[in-house]
């Protein structure tokens, strides 16, 4: 068999802790299946306090195989042209796409993968975050993980903007009916645990980031934002170390999860 490699676009902020977990648990179930790994990443500036950008990219360096991952580290942060940035970047036939908040549940069938992409079967093949139990519509579009052609990409890429939410215009795409758009799949099969976990709301909560709504600069509709607020009263002080701490024990029971299969 000819040599692999596989091209993984992240999205990131920095929380290095998180970000690792979310590798190390795709090196033990993903990454591994492949001969070299290419690392292509955008890190916005917001995150923890006790950490840098510098550290992601470290992080980042270890799992790339030349030791030099691809990384923007923009000024001013921004989802929409964080997304578009890293597809934009791949010159592979088909690559994964990974926020830095995710813990892999199971091995993936890297084999189906390539023959679906490079089959033309499918144009994205979305890892699921629910038992597929019924399985999921193949019209749903979602930034979790998934695999994606580069032409699909670049194309995705060139119909967005940097101005609203990315996951909202591609969904606006399918549900307008736009012409030539990506065909969906799934990885697994009705009955199937849940591909991929969600480990980053318990970190935002206890970091005191909250999401809201600005308008779009094009008037376009509304884009997501992740703002730092501040604790004020006794209440939510409280509050914000109950997270911190319920979130330092889901961290370690999914590095038990890894050690243990």
């Amino acid at each position: 068999m000819a040599a692999r490699e596989l091209t993984v676009c992240i999205t990131a902020i920095t929380r290095p802790a998180v970000l690792a977990l979310t590798l190390r648990s795709f090196a033990r179930r993903c990454f591994r299946y492949y001969d070299s790994l290419r690392i292509i990443a955008n890190v916005d500036p917001l995150g923890s306090d006790t950490a840098s950008r510098d550290d992601v990219v470290r992080l980042l360096n270890t799992y790339d195989s030349r030791g030099q991952a691809r990384v923007n580290t923009p000024e001013t942060g921004g989802f929409a042209r964080a997304v578009r940035w890293v597809w934009n970047e791949v010159d592979a036939p088909y690559f994964l796409h990974l926020e830095d908040d995710w813990f892999l549940n199971r091995p993936i069938n890297v084999d189906r993968v390539s023959r679906m992409l490079l089959g033309g079967e499918a144009d994205i093949l979305r890892l699921y975050l629910r038992r597929y139990s019924p399985s999921p519509s193949t019209g749903e579009f979602s930034l979790n993980p998934f695999f994606m052609t580069s032409a699909a990409a670049h194309d995705l890429a060139s119909r967005m903007n940097d101005q609203a939410d990315p996951e909202k215009q591609i969904r606006g795409l399918f549900f307008g009916g736009a012409a030539n758009l990506p065909r969906i799949a799934f990885h697994g099969q009705a009955g199937d645990p849940a591909d991929v976990i969600d480990i980053g709301t318990l970190w935002r909560k206890s970091h005191n980031l909250r999401k809201s709504y600005i308008a779009a600069d094009d008037g376009s509709g509304s884009l997501s934002v992740w703002q730092k607020t501040t604790a004020t009263s006794l209440r939510s002080r409280l509050s914000d170390l109950s997270y911190a701490a319920r979130f330092n024990l889901s961290m370690l029971r999914y590095r038990m999860r890894l050690l243990g299969n």
